[in-house]
């Protein structure tokens, strides 16, 4: 998703606290219709206060008047006014010992009023936010990799799929339809949404669907459709405590009837929770992998480079890799709309193998793919490389509201999804 000029939330301190630092930020990813992602608020207060990853965080914020607004899943705090000051800051820490859930200790109890504003240039806040500076030929960023267990809906629950009984090959895979979805996680009309983009993925027969900005509350309306239950294995479900979209992240949806091998999740360098969670695919006796992604927004070219970097050295690896999602840069222009050579310049230096089907199929009609509703940017993008599959068609999905709310037009997202066919090669 790419977000727009929106705000950022600097927190300042005593100096005696974390060494020193004065201050530190939190942006706000989008725009002012939505808010501060909490979760990366309490990574960065664990962050700050030298927390172990074993101990639980919690914190209250006390605030000057009606000023704070958190959303009724406690995943987003939403500043309801530009210059705001926090009165008193509460850190509590939960950890340690079998009783840990019982123990509660206040580690910092900050008096001293600091402020919330919601006006700071991103773009020159250099002393706050240090550009990251990466270089594939000198740096060597790291991935840890996970394997991930399937779900599939038995009985009246999800449950773990164990990988010998998945079916290992078919030689008769003649074709995959393929949909890449950001969901948006925002609380507008979620459930009609949620539904209605399960409609949109039915009505075109989906094999794969690749799905981003997941959260548990719309993990839990999707996971209740019973085209998904009796069609579909999942990458994760709330009775496994939907651990890989908490607060959000990606999902994939896979067929039953087709030759699943293994699912996996990369970690990537990332302030927004960001990962790759790839699919095994074993079609005559090849392995096909079919990855899914949200890249790093906002002022990250940096970062979103060595995301890229990192997915493509385990997909170069495969002679058949698919990688589709949010890449959040646009193919036209950069985040700064400056002179400096496109993001696309780190797809080419990466994936120089692989073709993106919108430019392979569509390019340069008028049609340019724009999937972002907020600025009319091309930031999803799937893109392949295979001896074996063909790219053959290549739409765009929700493109029209399908419904109105208190005057206004609802789409599905504010992002179009995009559905691929993949056709054997003759």
């Amino acid at each position: 998703m790419k977000e727009g000029s929106g705000s950022a939330l600097i927190i300042r301190f005593p100096e005696d606290l974390a060494g020193g630092r004065k201050y530190f930020e939190i942006l706000n990813h989008h725009d002012d219709r939505y808010g501060i992602n909490i979760g990366e608020l309490k990574q960065k207060l664990r962050d700050l206060v030298g927390i172990t990853n074993h101990q639980e965080l919690d914190f209250s914020l006390s605030m000057d008047g009606e000023c704070i607004l958190l959303n009724h899943e406690h995943e987003w705090l939403k500043l309801r006014e530009n210059d705001t000051h926090v009165a008193d800051l509460k850190i509590r820490l939960k950890g340690g010992g079998n009783n840990a859930s019982h123990q509660t200790t206040v580690v910092r109890n900050i008096e001293k009023k600091v402020l919330i504003d919601q006006k700071v240039d991103r773009h020159i806040s250099d002393e706050v936010r240090k550009r990251i500076v990466f270089d594939p030929d000198n740096d060597t960023p790291s991935t840890a990799s996970f394997l991930v267990h399937f779900h599939e809906y038995v009985g009246s629950t999800w449950q773990p799929v164990m990988y010998e009984n998945l079916k290992q090959s078919n030689n008769n895979v003649q074709e995959l339809k393929i949909v890449t979805y950001n969901v948006w996680f925002d609380l507008l009309e979620r459930e009609a949404r949620m539904l209605e983009i399960v409609q949109i993925c039915q009505n075109a027969n989906a094999d794969i669907i690749c799905l981003q900005e997941v959260t548990r509350g719309s993990l839990e309306i999707l996971t209740k459709q019973s085209w998904i239950r009796n069609n579909f294995y999942i990458s994760d479900s709330l009775e496994n405590g939907g651990t890989t979209v908490s607060p959000y992240g990606v999902m994939i949806f896979v067929k039953k009837n087709l030759p699943v091998v293994k699912l996996f999740l990369n970690e990537l360098p990332t302030r927004m929770f960001r990962s790759a969670l790839s699919l095994e695919l074993k079609v005559n006796d090849q392995i096909l992998c079919f990855s899914t992604i949200h890249l790093e927004s906002l002022d990250s070219q940096s970062l979103r480079a060595q995301q890229m970097y990192l997915i493509s050295t385990f997909l170069k690896l495969y002679d058949t890799g698919f990688l589709c999602g949010d890449f959040n840069f646009d193919s036209e222009e950069n985040y700064h709309k400056d002179t400096t050579p496109l993001e696309n310049e780190n797809l080419e230096n990466f994936y120089p193998d692989f073709m993106d089907i919108w430019k392979e199929l569509k390019y340069p009609l008028q049609d340019m793919g724009k999937t972002f509703l907020g600025d009319q940017s091309r930031l999803d993008r799937m893109l392949l490389k295979s001896s074996i599959f063909e790219p053959v068609e290549i739409t765009m999905l929700g493109t029209k509201p399908f419904k109105e709310a208190h005057g206004k037009p609802i789409y599905p997202s504010d992002h179009f999804g995009l559905l691929t066919t993949l056709r054997r090669k003759k």
